[in-house]
């Protein structure tokens, strides 16, 4: 089902993870530890000033902030989650005037995994709705047009947590069980490799943050022509 929407300035934050020939230079990720999000809670002109790095000029930072403000709860969700695809192409339309490498990814949750998903961030307390929780309860399906890059691990509280990245899991895995991601993506190949990953992690063969841990499918949306 799918998780929802981002605009992401790929492996922006490279530093969190090691320089692993294993991966590329830039990574594509749903975690917040390893990739800048768009959108991310721009409540004031302070917040948006992220949106400088994203392509927004300056002098755009007031008509920005009350877009986000009009789009909150309705098309966008906490902290940098669209409900979707075409509320993220109107933002690079209007405000961004060179997208460079920004990316527009979906993220979907496999049906088996979405039960267990809703019912654990149900108990979540002191925090507001997590704008994956709401897309995930919705029961849809991402956008077509899409195309699968593959499937990231990724802890689960609140939202979406660390990467299998963050820890430098993708090195056991390759030293242990010859396991490798993607070296174009950073990414998994396959579903069947990510829950590997998760079930080693589960069984305390690989440590890791609290859990719930689940595979998380990435899809890429190219700009529409």
């Amino acid at each position: 089902m799918a998780g929802g929407y981002f605009l992401e300035r790929p492996g922006a934050k490279g530093d969190a993870f090691d320089r692993s020939p294993l991966l590329p230079s830039r990574v594509v990720s749903v975690s917040g530890c390893i990739a800048d999000f768009a959108l991310n809670t721009w409540w004031s002109s302070e917040a948006a000033a992220a949106a400088l790095d994203f392509g927004v000029g300056a002098e755009q930072l007031p008509d920005l902030v009350e877009w986000y403000r009009e789009r909150f709860d309705r098309d966008l969700g906490f902290p940098a989650v669209a409900f979707s695809r075409s509320v993220l192409e109107e933002f690079v339309a209007e405000f961004v005037v060179d997208p460079g490498d920004l990316r527009l990814i979906g993220c979907a949750l496999p049906q088996p995994y979405c039960e267990r998903f809703l019912a654990d961030e149900a108990t979540v307390t002191g925090a507001g709705r997590h704008g994956v929780y709401e897309m995930i309860e919705r029961n849809e399906t991402l956008d077509q047009g899409a195309t699968v890059l593959g499937y990231e691990p990724v802890s689960c509280e609140h939202g979406l947590g660390c990467s299998w990245l963050c820890n430098g899991l993708h090195t056991e895995m390759a030293t242990s069980f010859g396991l490798r991601p993607d070296l174009s993506t950073g990414l998994l190949s396959a579903l069947e490799d990510a829950e590997r990953v998760i079930e080693l992690i589960d069984a305390g063969e690989l440590a890791a943050e609290p859990g719930p841990w689940m595979p998380w499918q990435i899809s890429f949306y190219a700009p529409r022509p």
